[in-house]
Protein backbone atom coordinates (compact mmCIF):
# COMPACT_ATOMS: atom_id res chain seq x y z
CA UNK A 1 0.00 0.00 0.00
CA UNK A 2 1.45 3.31 -0.91
CA UNK A 3 2.23 5.40 2.06
CA UNK A 4 -0.51 8.32 0.78
CA UNK A 5 -2.81 6.06 1.31
CA UNK A 6 -1.75 4.85 4.61
CA UNK A 7 -0.89 8.79 6.66
CA UNK A 8 -4.64 9.27 7.19
CA UNK A 9 -6.51 6.26 8.26
CA UNK A 10 -3.93 5.53 11.19
CA UNK A 11 -0.96 6.55 13.70
CA UNK A 12 2.31 6.10 12.20
CA UNK A 13 4.92 5.48 14.43
CA UNK A 14 8.38 6.87 13.12
CA UNK A 15 12.13 6.24 14.17
CA UNK A 16 14.52 9.26 14.99
CA UNK A 17 17.64 10.11 16.03
CA UNK A 18 20.60 7.84 13.19
CA UNK A 19 22.52 10.41 13.67
CA UNK A 20 22.55 9.78 17.62
CA UNK A 21 22.23 6.32 17.70
CA UNK A 22 25.56 6.17 15.35
CA UNK A 23 27.19 8.76 17.44
CA UNK A 24 26.34 6.07 20.58
CA UNK A 25 27.97 3.12 18.64
CA UNK A 26 31.63 4.91 18.87
CA UNK A 27 31.13 7.18 15.68
CA UNK A 28 32.39 10.54 16.59
CA UNK A 29 30.28 13.62 15.24
CA UNK A 30 32.91 15.06 12.85
CA UNK A 31 32.77 11.53 10.64
CA UNK A 32 30.42 11.43 7.63
CA UNK A 33 27.70 9.32 9.40
CA UNK A 34 25.96 8.56 6.08
CA UNK A 35 29.02 6.74 5.07
CA UNK A 36 28.37 4.24 7.33
CA UNK A 37 26.08 3.15 4.64
CA UNK A 38 28.85 1.45 2.68
CA UNK A 39 31.64 1.20 5.22
CA UNK A 40 28.92 -0.53 7.85
CA UNK A 41 26.21 -1.50 6.28
CA UNK A 42 25.21 -4.01 9.03
CA UNK A 43 25.49 -1.53 12.05
CA UNK A 44 23.02 0.79 10.16
CA UNK A 45 20.61 -2.14 9.71
CA UNK A 46 20.86 -3.32 13.27
CA UNK A 47 19.72 0.97 13.97
CA UNK A 48 16.88 0.03 11.59
CA UNK A 49 15.99 -3.34 13.08
CA UNK A 50 16.11 -1.91 16.76
CA UNK A 51 13.78 0.67 15.73
CA UNK A 52 11.15 -1.68 14.06
CA UNK A 53 11.41 -3.69 17.16
CA UNK A 54 10.55 -1.10 19.24
CA UNK A 55 7.25 -0.17 16.70
CA UNK A 56 8.49 1.83 14.17
CA UNK A 57 5.95 2.00 11.06
CA UNK A 58 8.60 4.60 8.96
CA UNK A 59 12.48 4.06 9.17
CA UNK A 60 14.47 7.01 7.88
CA UNK A 61 17.43 6.27 5.87
CA UNK A 62 20.66 7.30 7.26
CA UNK A 63 21.46 10.25 4.60
CA UNK A 64 20.79 12.89 6.80
CA UNK A 65 23.91 15.61 5.11
CA UNK A 66 24.16 13.15 2.20
CA UNK A 67 24.86 15.72 -0.58
CA UNK A 68 28.18 16.74 -2.17
CA UNK A 69 28.49 19.83 0.44
CA UNK A 70 28.13 17.92 3.51
CA UNK A 71 30.00 14.78 2.95
CA UNK A 72 32.38 16.77 0.58
CA UNK A 73 33.88 18.32 3.78
CA UNK A 74 34.47 15.10 4.48
CA UNK A 75 36.03 13.72 1.42
CA UNK A 76 33.41 11.09 0.44
CA UNK A 77 31.79 14.54 -1.96
CA UNK A 78 32.12 12.29 -5.49
CA UNK A 79 29.78 9.08 -3.54
CA UNK A 80 26.20 11.64 -3.30
CA UNK A 81 24.29 8.77 -5.62
CA UNK A 82 26.17 5.25 -3.93
CA UNK A 83 25.72 6.52 -0.18
CA UNK A 84 21.98 7.89 -0.54
CA UNK A 85 21.47 4.22 -2.74
CA UNK A 86 22.79 2.50 -0.21
CA UNK A 87 20.39 4.04 2.88
CA UNK A 88 17.69 3.33 1.21
CA UNK A 89 18.82 -0.13 -0.06
CA UNK A 90 19.86 -1.12 3.56
CA UNK A 91 16.30 0.40 4.81
CA UNK A 92 14.28 -1.62 2.26
CA UNK A 93 16.10 -4.66 2.75
CA UNK A 94 15.16 -4.34 6.41
CA UNK A 95 11.47 -3.69 5.99
CA UNK A 96 11.06 -6.68 3.26
CA UNK A 97 12.09 -9.09 6.74
CA UNK A 98 9.19 -7.67 8.73
CA UNK A 99 6.12 -9.17 9.03
CA UNK A 100 4.65 -5.75 9.34
CA UNK A 101 3.68 -3.05 6.25
CA UNK A 102 7.04 -0.52 6.85
CA UNK A 103 7.64 2.69 5.09
CA UNK A 104 11.24 3.84 4.41
CA UNK A 105 11.22 7.51 4.02
CA UNK A 106 14.37 9.52 2.71
CA UNK A 107 16.29 11.56 5.13
CA UNK A 108 16.81 15.38 3.26
CA UNK A 109 18.65 18.01 5.58
CA UNK A 110 19.60 21.33 4.46
CA UNK A 111 22.10 21.29 1.52
CA UNK A 112 24.74 23.26 3.65
CA UNK A 113 26.40 23.27 7.28
CA UNK A 114 25.72 26.85 9.02
CA UNK A 115 29.46 26.95 8.36
CA UNK A 116 28.82 27.46 4.44
CA UNK A 117 25.66 28.96 4.29
CA UNK A 118 27.54 32.42 3.86
CA UNK A 119 29.79 30.94 0.89
CA UNK A 120 26.83 29.11 -1.26
CA UNK A 121 24.02 30.91 -2.75
CA UNK A 122 20.90 29.71 -3.91
CA UNK A 123 21.70 28.08 -6.92
CA UNK A 124 24.11 25.78 -5.82
CA UNK A 125 22.17 24.57 -2.57
CA UNK A 126 19.10 23.94 -5.14
CA UNK A 127 21.04 21.69 -7.00
CA UNK A 128 22.83 20.43 -4.50
CA UNK A 129 19.33 19.16 -3.14
CA UNK A 130 17.76 18.23 -6.56
CA UNK A 131 21.08 15.56 -6.51
CA UNK A 132 20.36 14.19 -3.69
CA UNK A 133 17.00 13.71 -3.73
CA UNK A 134 16.87 12.43 -7.40
CA UNK A 135 19.06 9.67 -5.99
CA UNK A 136 16.68 9.00 -2.57
CA UNK A 137 13.79 8.70 -5.58
CA UNK A 138 15.63 6.93 -7.33
CA UNK A 139 16.14 4.03 -5.12
CA UNK A 140 12.33 3.99 -4.09
CA UNK A 141 11.80 5.62 -0.78
CA UNK A 142 8.23 5.76 -0.26
CA UNK A 143 8.13 9.54 1.51
CA UNK A 144 10.69 12.44 1.74
CA UNK A 145 11.49 13.93 5.29
CA UNK A 146 12.98 17.35 5.10
CA UNK A 147 14.22 18.16 8.64
CA UNK A 148 16.08 20.17 10.39
CA UNK A 149 15.83 23.57 8.22
CA UNK A 150 16.94 26.53 10.41
CA UNK A 151 16.15 29.05 7.41
CA UNK A 152 13.12 29.01 6.13
CA UNK A 153 14.37 29.67 2.36
CA UNK A 154 16.59 26.84 2.40
CA UNK A 155 13.50 24.89 3.37
CA UNK A 156 11.60 26.52 0.46
CA UNK A 157 13.74 25.75 -1.99
CA UNK A 158 14.14 22.04 -0.50
CA UNK A 159 10.48 21.59 -0.97
CA UNK A 160 9.76 22.84 -4.49
CA UNK A 161 13.29 20.50 -5.47
CA UNK A 162 11.72 17.32 -3.57
CA UNK A 163 8.30 17.90 -5.23
CA UNK A 164 9.80 18.69 -8.60
CA UNK A 165 11.33 15.22 -8.01
CA UNK A 166 8.37 13.21 -6.43
CA UNK A 167 6.07 14.07 -8.96
CA UNK A 168 8.42 12.87 -11.84
CA UNK A 169 8.61 9.84 -10.16
CA UNK A 170 5.08 9.41 -9.84
CA UNK A 171 4.06 11.00 -6.50
CA UNK A 172 6.85 10.70 -3.92
CA UNK A 173 5.06 12.68 -0.90
CA UNK A 174 7.10 15.48 0.75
Amino acid sequence: MRFTEVVGTRVLICDGAMGTMLHAAGNTLDRALPELNLSDPKLVATLHESYLGSGADIIQTNTFGANRLWLGDQGHGDQVTEINRAGVLLADEVRRRSEREIFVAGSVSPAVTAQQRHRVGAAERTEVLREQIEALVAAGVDVLILETFGYLDELVEAVRVAAAAGAAAGGVPI
